[in-house]
Order: structure tokens, then C-alpha cells, then sequence
């Protein structure tokens, strides 16, 4: 069998030991097929000589053309056509019979040199998705790849989607590819930062893009077809197909006369955007790079303890680096024995040694050895391409921040429980709040200027394992500053390989997120999930039971652009996730242990243990390992890491907490600062009419003792009371006291399910008692959860809207 003519390359793809960016172009179906073969060779050399390096094809050619495209080292990319714009599914034959299709046309083509790969299929059409079922027509496309790929695992697959169907997206593609018809620039910008965050964390082709010249014109084309070309590498995409080469095409067996999206017309002849094509290729997506321009100087901090066989990858990656880092800082946080010697290989790094302390002072003893404009990290478990800090630096050209960051992309595996690890839940990851800015950038892969990380007095020592990230971005974010997220500069990231190796990690970050609590109270809800504000960004199954999507299709399937929606982020709510929660395991535990004095009790705990076995296992179930790597995992393995991750990880969270002496906080919250503002009261209660509409705020009553009610739907009312204290030098000592509480009718509602359950008892029914008083339980339990989830989000958003009226000045100026 032949050596693949591309492989993947993290968000990009590789020829060889060379990155090689895809420049392609789309070929047929042409009026009359493939039987002039010197026509085709002659449009071949054409588009060689338009700087293209890759075609599209959607029908299947003769062993020549293939021939010729390899000897003009042309990359194929086959599209086998099968009737995809009718109800496949209808019946069990013609699904057969296309999948016996493909599985041959795959087959017959896995001894040609220069298929590159496959698009299984090209915009099945969104109405008949909707008809046969999302679902049903991704099971059909996952089997129809599992067989392809058995015939050929050499090749790289793909599905080609576009915006009316991009929830349509199979698991176990190499790469992923939509096709992209828009004339707005900003909007075409703004839609492949979409599709980043769908496609992560596999390279991204737009499989389609063109204008047609009849109605718009050449000069038109020319222009919209160059910066289709500059977006697109400035997304960070791994390549182009433009549509297309030539006007002549047949479509559904007639050959189309109204349109031109060819670079050349139906002669052969060249129109304007083909004189420019080869300019624009090298320009966006050249084959071999130029040293980049002069930029700001960045310092590199890697802090590692006992990294002794991690740290001499993470240094050569960075020593290679295509943009040259001002400095390389690498801080031994009392690694025993020392690294110096791992150190002393590389010459411009500078090495420095300190007692063990923790992550965030190591990192902070970094920068304060650094002299950069910007300030990267990374960690001594990371390789970062050797484009990354090149990729960083240019996104500032489009962007204008005081962090940025990208993925962090897990290495293939060989190993079935390293793989199984991987789609594990737990793993760093970033949370973005729209398409390009972040809420939190994972700390492997995070560069900040060096104003910033001042403005916030950089790391807070206390966490010595992980979570000063967060903490770092979070309070970033509260002084309002800009986070952006830059899809291309990845880097890579060794996750645990061994079993014990990972649950230790979680137990860590369940310790750092006590640390969390503390620092960032508004942002946890009471059973110690953060409240993220944006959308974490994972792989599919790592992470708890997804809520049901709903997809947005529109009157009568017919909108343009249709998305997928979850409910409500998992990570905030959910039976399923509250079935994973540690403290649902222990209440659990706990009716066993009240088994022994009330039976009944322990079919109580049986059923609670059942769910949560069943959301485990739901959890794991459908997950796909990279098909790079095998495609193989351990269903049963993984199911026992995410319950082992999520008891192990909340365990140490509370255990952390305790061990401080930490304490729950009753539905009342308190602050006190010093103000020079006038009339806050009035300031703070405007600010919250104006930002907080949902909780239907409304000034309390001249009977009340608080100024302002909050309703929160059916279950909870809230009141915020406050005072200024007048001081000397011109500052008032400003209070404030938030309340808040279940409604009255549903703590009577818990009262008389607990009555009832006496009576009962009494009555002689123990078993309808037991059931009644554990319903009552579960009942006051969520009343009090909803209460408390509530309150801790009104808090933080009470505390964001008094943040302006705080006084300005030392720490040592106020009262």
C-alpha cells in the first residue's frame, strides 16, 4: 500500500516532515466526463500553475487522471457520489447498497498514490436531515466511515457540511470541512471563528467557497475569492478549495448554463482572479515559510517539579520555535535531584532553582526573571508547535488583547487505557464567551502582557498544584480585560497515562477549586460546580451525560443557518450531573448506614447508586477515540473514570474545605467597602434595574427593612438592604446586605410531607412513610440547592454593580 499523501498535524497537515497547507480547488463533474484525458492533463498543469495544490473531485476518474495528478504531486480529495438528496434510510437496501458503494470505490482507489482522501458525503440536504433524523442519518454516516476505513486506513475522512446542517458533524473524522458561501467579509470572519470551536480539536478545510462571476462579475470574484483565501488562513484554517475551476459543470445529469464560478471560463480561458491566484496562495498559505517580521520580544516561563524525562521535549519545541523567544526561563521548584543538568543542554535557556513553594510562586519568580513585552507559559508536560508563539504574536494584528491562548491538543496513543484516559472527564480545556474571547485560557498554553499580569499582581501562591490559571483569568476579567482565544497556536499536552497517575490529578484540581470557592464565592453554585458564564468547549465525551440538543431548523426546515442548542449549560445543572456529584454519593452511603435502624432506607441508597452507575455509563457510552490513534477504548474503564474523577475530584474539593476550617454560608451575604461616590444607594439600585430584568427586581414596601426585592421565578425571593456610614475625608463606609430564602409555600409544602410521613409511621405504614420522608428530603434538598444556586449568582452580580463605586486608592486609605 502507498504512504498517505497527507496525514494530520494537530489543527494542520503534514507531506512528509513538512507542514504542507492545503491550496485546492474543485474539478467536475465536467459536461463530458473524463474521456478527453489530454484536456484534463492540460486543465491539470493549469492548476498547478495557479499555485494549487490540492483538487476536489466529485465523481470518480479513470486510473490515468489519477496518474497525472500524482505526477504533478496534486493531492485528490474524492468525493464518491451516491444519491445523498434522497431518503436514504427509507429502507435497508439502499442504505446497503451505498455503503457497498463506498467500501468499493475506497477498495479500488487504495493503491493510487494520490488520493489524499475522502468526503463521505457533500451537503445532504437539511429538509431530508430533518426528515430521516439527525441521529439516524450520523449513525448512518459513523458506519458507513468505520467500513471505508477498514478498507483503507491510510486515507484521511472527512463529511462536507455546511451552515444549514453544521450540527451534522460525525465523530470519527480526521479533519473537519464545511462549505461557506458568503459575500460579507466580516460575516465570513465571523462564521470560521464558528466553526473553530465545532471543529475542535481537528484541522478545518472550508471544503467550498466561490462567487459566481455572471451575476456579480470578474472584478467582483477576484476580490471576494482573495479574501476568502486571507480569512481563512487567519483563522487558523489548515486550507481552501475554491469553486471552482472551470464554468463548465454538470449537476443531477444537465449541465448548468447560469452561473460562472470558474477562475476560468468554459474555454479554458482565464478570468481575473486566475492572474492573482498564485500571489494570494503564497501570500495566506505559502509552502515554505519566511522568517517572520520583528515583533514584540516574549518571554517563555516553564516551571516544572521533577520533570526530569518531561522537560527536555518542552525545551527543544521551544528552542525551535519559529519566532524566536526572547528568553526561555525555566524555574526548578525544588525538584529533587535538580534539574540544571536537563538545562544546561539547551544554552539560551536560563535556569533557575528554588525550594519547593507550589505553581503560582513558581510561575510569579518566572516573570519577575523575565524582560519581555509578553510573558508565555507552558508546562513541563507540553511540546508547543513550533508555530506557536509565531501564531500568537500575529493574532494581534486582528485582535486586540491582554491574554490570549489556544487549545491544548492530547498526543496519539497507543495504549487503550492511555487512550480511554483521554476522553476522560477533567482535562484542561478553555471556556469561551463568544467565538473569540475567552473567560478562561488553560495556563499550558496562555501568554499575557506584562502590563496584565501587573495590573493583577500575576499568580496567587496559595495554589501550589493547578487552579491559579482560573483564578488568574478570572480576576483578569474583573478589572476588564480582554481575553482572545487563537484556535491555531496549539501546543501539545501529555495527559496521565496511568490510572492512579490521573486520579491523583483530580484530587489536586478538586483541591485547588476549594482554594477557588474562597477567592471566587459568586462563581460556585453549593455543591462546588463553577458557575461558568461561557460555554465549555470539550470533547464530546469527556464530560457527564450532555442534556438533550434541540436544533433550531426553522419554518419547515428551511433556515439558512441552523444551530444546535443544549438546554442549559451541564456543567450548572442536570439530574444526571447532580447523580455524579460527590455529595449525592455520600447521602447515598449515608442511607446505608440508616439501613441498619430503617430498612427501608437501603433500597433509598440502592436506587440513588443505580442512577448514578446509569450516568456513568451513559456518559461513556458513544464515545470515540481519535481513529489516528486506533479508535478503540474501554467503555467500562472509562465509565469508572468518570465516576472515580467526579467523586475523587468533589471529594477533595469539601475535603479541602473542611480541612481550612471552611464553613457553608447561609442565604445571607454581607460586604462592607469604602465609597467616595454620591448617593450610591441610588447608583447600586439603578445599575441593578438596568442589568438584572430576569430577576424582576422591584423597590421594596415603606414597611420593609431592605430596599430592593428580587423574584426568582417560583421558588425564590431575595432582598438587598443598604447603608452608608459617613467618615472623615470625604468617604462613606458603604454596607451591603443580601437575603435570600425559599418561598413561604414551598417550606410549608416540605413541612407537610414530613407530617405526613409521621402520621404514617403511626398509622402503621412504615414502607409509605420511609418513601414519603425520603421524597420529602429530596424535595428540601433541591428547594434549598435552587435557593442557594440563586442566591450565589444574585451576590455576584450585586458585587459586579457595585465595583464602580468602590474608592479608588491604597489599601491603607480605607476606613
Amino acid at each position: 500500500m502507498p504512504k498517505p499523501v497527507l496525514s494530520v498535524d494537530g489543527k494542520f497537515f503534514r507531506a512528509g516532515t513538512e507542514r504542507r497547507p492545503v491550496r485546492g480547488i474543485t474539478y467536475g463533474p465536467l459536461p463530458e466526463g473524463y474521456t478527453d484525458l489530454a484536456r484534463c492533463r492540460s486543465d491539470l498543469e493549469i492548476i498547478r500553475g495557479l499555485g494549487c495544490n490540492s483538487l476536489r473531485l466529485y465523481d470518480i476518474p479513470p486510473p490515468p487522471f489519477l496518474e497525472a495528478c500524482a505526477e504533478l504531486d496534486l493531492a485528490v480529495f474524492l468525493t464518491p457520489p451516491w444519491p445523498s438528496h434522497t431518503d436514504f434510510l427509507e429502507n435497508r437496501h439502499t442504505a446497503r447498497e451505498i455503503r457497498r458503494l463506498l467500501v468499493k470505490t475506497v477498495a479500488d482507489l487504495q493503491q493510487r498514490p494520490a488520493i489524499a482522501g475522502y468526503f463521505i458525503g457533500n451537503e445532504i440536504p437539511a429538509h431530508l436531515v430533518r426528515w430521516m433524523g439527525p441521529r439516524r442519518v450520523l449513525r448512518f454516516l459513523e458506519d458507513c466511515l468505520d467500513h471505508m476505513r477498514q478498507r483503507d486506513s491510510a486515507r484521511l475522512y472527512s463529511y462536507a457540511d455546511y451552515p444549514s446542517t453544521e450540527y451534522l458533524q460525525p465523530s470519527s473524522i480526521d479533519f473537519a470541512a464545511c462549505n461557506v458561501y458568503l459575500e460579507d467579509r466580516i460575516a465570513f470572519r465571523a462564521y470560521l471563528e464558528r466553526l473553530q470551536h465545532l471543529a475542535d480539536p481537528l484541522p478545518l478545510v472550508v471544503s467550498e467557497c466561490g462567487l459566481d462571476s455572471l451575476r456579480h462579475g470578474p472584478e467582483q470574484q477576484a476580490e471576494t475569492l482573495c479574501w476568502h483565501i486571507e480569512e481563512s488562513a487567519q483563522a487558523g484554517l489548515a486550507g481552501v478549495f475554491l469553486f471552482s475551476f472551470t464554468d463548465a459543470w454538470r449537476n443531477a445529469g444537465s449541465d448548468v448554463e447560469d452561473w460562472a464560478f470558474g477562475i476560468v471560463d468554459r474555454d479554458r480561458l482565464p478570468k481575473l482572479a486566475a492572474a492573482r491566484l498564485p500571489a494570494w496562495w503564497e501570500k495566506s498559505y505559502p509552502v515554505s515559510r519566511a522568517s517572520p517580521s520583528p515583533g514584540p520580544t516574549i518571554s517563555v516561563v516553564v516551571c516544572s517539579y521533577n520533570g526530569h524525562g518531561r522537560i527536555p521535549f518542552c525545551l527543544q519545541s521551544l528552542v525551535e520555535q519559529t519566532y524566536p523567544p526572547h528568553e526561555i526561563i525555566v524555574i526548578d521548584d525544588g525538584s529533587q535531584p535538580t534539574l540544571a543538568d536537563k538545562a544546561a543542554v539547551f544554552p539560551s535557556v536560563h535556569f533557575h532553582r528554588q525550594p519547593h513553594a507550589g505553581l503560582g510562586a513558581a510561575r510569579n519568580a518566572g516573570v519577575a526573571a523575565s524582560t519581555g513585552e509578553l510573558i508565555a507559559f507552558t508546562d513541563d508536560d507540553c511540546v508547543p508547535d513550533r508555530q506557536w508563539l509565531e501564531r500568537i504574536v500575529r493574532s494581534r494584528e486582528t485582535s486586540s488583547w491582554d491574554a490570549a491562548g489556544g487549545p491544548n491538543l492530547p498526543p496519539p496513543e497507543t495504549s487503550l487505557v492511555a487512550r480511554t484516559i483521554q476522553c476522560a472527564p477533567g482535562h484542561p480545556s478553555h471556556v469561551m464567551l463568544d467565538d473569540r474571547h475567552a473567560e478562561h485560557l488553560a495556563g499550558c498554553n496562555l501568554v499575557v502582557t506584562r502590563a496584565a499580569f501587573d495590573a493583577v499582581g500575576g499568580f496567587r501562591s496559595h495554589y501550589r498544584i493547578a487552579g491559579d490559571d482560573v483564578d488568574f483569568c478570572w480576576r483578569l476579567q474583573d478589572i476588564g480585560l480582554t481575553l482572545v482565544y487563537v484556535p491555531d497556536a496549539f501546543v501539545w499536552h501529555k495527559r496521565r497515562e496511568r490510572i492512579a497517575a490521573y486520579l491523583t490529578q483530580q484530587a489536586g484540581y478538586g483541591k485547588a477549586e476549594s482554594f477557588l470557592f474562597d477567592d471566587h464565592r459568586g462563581r460556585f453554585d453549593g455543591f462546588g460546580r463553577t458557575f461558568w458564564r461561557g460555554r465549555l468547549y470539550m470533547d464530546a465525551a469527556a464530560a457527564s451525560p450532555p442534556p438533550c440538543p434541540v436544533i433550531y431548523y426553522g419554518v419547515n426546515g428551511s433556515a439558512p443557518y441552523q444551530f444546535l442548542y443544549g438546554s442549559t449549560p451541564w456543567s450548572r445543572c442536570g439530574p444526571w450531573s447532580a447523580a455524579l456529584s460527590f455529595p449525592w454519593a455520600l447521602i447515598a452511603f449515608s442511607c446505608f448506614g440508616a439501613a441498619l435502624l430503617f430498612p427501608p432506607l437501603g433500597l433509598a441508597g440502592l436506587l440513588m447508586l443505580g442512577f448514578t452507575l446509569a450516568a456513568a455509563v451513559l456518559a461513556a457510552s458513544g464515545c470515540r477515540a481519535s481513529p489516528r490513534a486506533g479508535g478503540k477504548l474501554s467503555p467500562l474503564l472509562l465509565a469508572f473514570l468518570v465516576l472515580g474523577q467526579s467523586w475523587i475530584r468533589g471529594g477533595a474539593f469539601f475535603g479541602g474545605r473542611l480541612w481550612r476550617g471552611g464553613t457553608w454560608r447561609p442565604f445571607v451575604s454581607t460586604d462592607a467597602f469604602p465609597t467616595d461616590a454620591t448617593h450610591p444607594q441610588r447608583v447600586l439600585l439603578r445599575t441593578l434595574e438596568l442589568n438584572e430584568p430576569e430577576t424582576e427586581p422591584t423597590p421594596a414596601g415603606p414597611w420593609s427593612r431592605a430596599d430592593m426585592n428580587f423574584q426568582h421565578g417560583l421558588w425564590t425571593l431575595s432582598s438587598l438592604a443598604q447603608v452608608e456610614e459617613r467618615h472623615q475625608r470625604q468617604l462613606s463606609l458603604f454596607r451591603l446586605r443580601l437575603r435570600s430564602g425559599p418561598r413561604p409555600l414551598w417550606l410549608a409544602a416540605a413541612a407537610a410531607l414530613l407530617a405526613s410521613s409521621a402520621l404514617l409511621a403511626l398509622d402503621g405504614h412504615p414502607l409509605l412513610a420511609a418513601l414519603t420522608a425520603i421524597f420529602a428530603a429530596l424535595f428540601l434538598g433541591c428547594l434549598l440547592y435552587e435557593n442557594r444556586t440563586r442566591h450565589d449568582i444574585l451576590w455576584a452580580a450585586v458585587e459586579l454593580a457595585a465595583a464602580p463605586l468602590r474608592a479608588s486608592g491604597s489599601p491603607s486609605s480605607r476606613v
